[in-house]
């Protein structure tokens, strides 16, 4: 068992150098709080005006052209539209949209960008036939961008609260892997939305649900669960989130207390925070499962030889204040 790498499928290598991320004390950004469904703030507007607030930036919705009905998409419709790009917006695409411009047929969720959160936003409040203009500002490295959206037609989908069981755990089994090949091609803010976005629909099964279910549908839950845990982890490493990682390795050690992973990802996160005792012991309770692991035994090496000094210069300390 290679324990660099996350659940399964995404592969990481703890190389020291953790990307600069904006965070406040309640966790916004990377590390929002991943029990919560939905992460976006909504500011009250004139009726055709909508505002969002989220950590990639601010988003308003202006209404050009109302739509019919009251029905709106939810989260996984498919939706034929239409994306217009101001013409100054030169070298504006899909990679930055997440979506074609002009007319395509897209499902809300899938695009994997900071610009297309924001249309998600956008798209979960319109109307058949309704055509907005959605402005971003102060997105990160892009600046302000315009956007006209017109929604075509849309499919029915189901909203994650009417969603069974197994509903949820498939949802969460796409979300998660479609995350693990986002990490692979270096992408770890894309990646870390989508394994939230998979926590959060395990974490929404009602507590008597799941008990009432057969044993093998809750293992399977259970194993999931603690694979998307370690995959927040994975990417917290990488932005240098080292309590969150904690958080989350404890929350995957509690459905799997011998997971040799989870107990070198919190080693990883002690090491970071300068916790060398406690990276020893989950070290060695890592070992106790994989005696042989040569990635925890490096690891133990490198921390036993930080005790060995700090005792050392703390002994020496002790010597002068006696002498």
């Amino acid at each position: 068992m290679d324990t660099g790498d996350t659940d399964d499928t995404v592969t990481m290598e703890i190389d020291g150098e953790a990307a600069a991320m904006e965070t406040n004390e309640a966790g916004e950004g990377m590390v929002e709080d991943s029990t919560k469904m939905g992460d976006a703030t909504q500011v009250a507007q004139p009726e055709l005006c909508q505002v969002w607030q989220r950590p990639e930036g601010v988003c308003s919705k202006k209404i050009i052209q109302k739509g019919q009905g009251l029905a709106s998409p939810v989260m996984g419709a498919v939706c034929t539209l239409s994306l217009q790009a101001p013409e100054n917006h030169i070298g504006f695409d899909a990679t930055i949209t997440g979506y074609p411009l002009g007319e395509s047929s897209i499902q809300i969720g899938e695009g994997d960008t900071p610009v297309s959160y924001m249309i998600d936003l956008a798209l979960m409040t319109m109307k058949r036939g309704e055509s907005s203009e959605v402005s971003m500002s102060r997105m990160h490295g892009l600046g302000d961008i315009t956007l006209i959206v017109s929604l075509r037609d849309f499919s029915a989908a189901v909203p994650y609260w009417r969603m069974t069981i197994v509903e949820k755990r498939t949802a969460a089994t796409h979300h998660k892997e479609r995350g693990a090949q986002l990490f692979k091609d270096g992408r770890v803010e894309a990646a870390f939305v989508r394994f939230r976005q998979a926590t959060q629909l395990l974490l929404s099964v009602p507590a008597q649900d799941l008990a009432d279910d057969d044993e093998a549908t809750i293992g399977a839950y259970q194993i999931l669960l603690c694979q998307c845990y370690l995959n927040l982890a994975a990417c917290q490493i990488k932005t240098g989130h080292h309590r969150h990682v904690i958080t989350n390795c404890t929350s995957a050690l509690e459905l799997d207390p011998s997971n040799v992973k989870a107990h070198y990802r919190r080693a990883t996160a002690h090491v970071g925070l300068g916790d060398y005792d406690s990276a020893r012991g989950d070290l060695e309770k890592g070992l106790n499962k994989e005696p042989c692991n040569r990635v925890l035994l490096e690891l133990l090496q490198m921390v036993n030889s930080h005790i060995a000094q700090s005792d050392s210069q703390m002994a020496q300390g002790l010597s002068k204040m006696f002498t």
